[in-house]
């Protein structure tokens, strides 16, 4: 037994789906209270007193907001690499302090050790 695959265009399956199959009209709105997309028959039939906005306009804030999104996470991720580098800085300098600090004591000791003798 093969199965037998049809090809279809991306055109052919975007006009589909932007087509209502309720009142066959295209799906100019977006409701933005249930996240679908209408037809003028569907928006005033079932979605009277919701939120809805052209399927355009929608489209441009969603991309709009996408972008907000990620620049927000490059500023994060930028905000994430500096604040690690700056805790390797800080260990890096602690360390030289506590090598500081054992140097002075082995310092002062030696002096003391000479004064002594």
């Amino acid at each position: 037994m093969s199965m037998k695959h049809v090809r279809v265009s991306l055109k052919e399956i975007k006009k589909k789906f932007s087509f209502c199959t309720i009142h066959e009209e295209e799906m100019k709105y977006y409701c933005k209270n249930e996240g679908v997309n209408l037809c003028h028959g569907c928006a005033v039939d079932n979605h009277k007193g919701h939120d809805y906005v052209s399927s355009k306009k929608f489209s441009i804030e969603r991309r709009e907001s996408l972008k907000e999104a990620l620049n927000s996470l490059d500023f994060e991720t930028i905000f994430d690499k500096e604040t690690e580098s700056l805790i390797k800085k800080q260990e890096g300098i602690q360390n030289e302090i506590s090598e500081l600090e054992n140097r002075l004591k082995l310092l002062i000791q030696n002096q003391k050790d000479t004064e002594n003798e």
